[in-house]
């Protein structure tokens, strides 16, 4: 039980890190997010979970560890950055569409 008064954090973890190398990738992460949160696409794109991972990681080595997973699990500063984050994706997103858009009348598509 990972809940409140009986929660085991390391064995989440463990749950999560199927290669079982002390860290979770991003391919864990959404995996996680989809098949054991059970959150479905329509409700969070892969792209924001993707940003959420980066927020997570917080000494950004492209892994998430135990401890930064503690850190955002007890409103360490990852959670403070996840709405700037998803914001920043979005943005980010609709920049690459707009400049395929340009690229496309540009070649008279």
């Amino acid at each position: 039980n990972y809940q409140s008064g009986g929660q085991d954090h390391t064995a989440l973890f463990r749950q999560m890190d199927k290669d079982h190398n002390g860290h979770l990738d991003v391919h864990e992460f959404v995996s996680f997010v989809r098949r054991v949160l059970k959150v479905p696409p329509a409700q969070m794109a892969d792209h924001q979970i993707e940003a959420l991972f980066k927020v997570l990681d917080l000494n950004k080595s492209n892994a998430i560890e135990v401890n930064e997973l503690l850190l955002f699990a007890h409103d360490g500063p990852g959670w403070r950055g996840y709405h700037h984050t998803i914001k920043t994706a979005r943005l980010r997103e609709e920049d690459e569409a707009e400049g395929a858009r340009a690229a496309q009348l540009a070649h008279g598509e």
